[in-house]
């Protein structure tokens, strides 16, 4: 098997019993947020102390998985409203019904559509929910759990590529391939953008985190940092990425995601450069 027809000879359904579907991009959630799950109890088992003290709770791993749930509930809501309000509005507008059942012709085809940056505004506001709930630091807390999310995205976009689909903009490199989704193969292959998405927002910002953390600046700053650097590999990235068809680039040469991450970097400028006016809010 060549390295161009990979995606060709990956079924997206593992199995199926009926109209019912197990899916590797299913299962590439589950693994996202299993293994975000287990390297915070691992945090939370080595930093014990300053936990406790992080948390106001002897049991700081209990909060934790509240947070979780809190956090899930503002990321399936925020992805699925962030896509109609930065992808689909006219769609929705037009049919509302369609966009946000998971049945099709009365046959249950799962939740599609989702958006990274809805669900992180989504996350961002459970969060402080959570931490009003608590009397916590969002801050703090944000810069405690930062470093354990890039893994999830590494499974998410390797679930993307085994779907097939979020692939790259045609090119005549080697490592293209062809993703019989988009239709075009006879006509030339795509980058694996997907897989790109997983190495620099995935095992990349992952391994920058860990080292950043280990600096006084870094354990300060991280949810910062994690704002700029994450912003800055997908605004690159997405210059491999095909826009999507019914948006195309929105500001020049620059995509949605490209604009969404412009203002994500600037955030966490930001919140660095004017920490008292602003974290004082969280």
């Amino acid at each position: 098997m060549s390295w161009e027809n990979i995606p060709q000879q990956i079924n997206p359904v593992i199995f199926q019993i009926g109209n019912f579907k197990i899916l590797w991009y299913s299962i590439s959630y589950i693994l996202a947020f299993a293994t975000i799950y287990l390297l915070l109890k691992n945090k939370v088992e080595k930093n014990k102390e300053f936990a406790i003290k992080l948390f106001k709770d002897k049991k700081p791993f209990d909060k934790i998985e509240l947070l979780f749930v809190f956090c899930l509930i503002g990321l399936f809501i925020g992805a699925k409203l962030g896509f109609i309000l930065f992808y689909n509005l006219p769609e929705f507008l037009e049919n509302p019904l369609s966009s946000i059942t998971p049945f099709t012709n009365g046959k249950f085809t799962g939740f599609s559509g989702l958006s990274f940056h809805g669900a992180l505004i989504g996350i961002v506001a459970a969060g402080l929910l959570f931490c009003k709930k608590e009397k916590l630091s969002f801050i703090k807390l944000a810069n405690f759990i930062i470093v354990t999310i890039p893994l999830g995205y590494f499974w998410g976009r390797l679930g993307n590529f085994a779907n097939g689909e979020l692939y790259g903009r045609m090119t005549k490199n080697p490592i293209g391939m062809c993703f019989p989704r988009a239709g075009d193969c006879i006509i030339g292959n795509r980058h694996p953008s997907q897989l790109y998405e997983a190495f620099g927002e995935g095992l990349l910002l992952f391994v920058l985190l860990i080292y950043v953390n280990k600096t006084k600046f870094g354990k300060r700053n991280l949810f910062s940092i994690w704002l700029i650097a994450y912003g800055s590999i997908r605004f690159l990235i997405e210059f491999f990425r095909e826009p999507d068809i019914h948006l195309g680039t929105i500001f020049l040469f620059f995509s949605t995601g490209q604009i969404l991450c412009f203002f994500m970097t600037m955030l966490g400028f930001i919140l660095i450069v004017y920490p008292k006016k602003t974290k004082t809010r969280f």
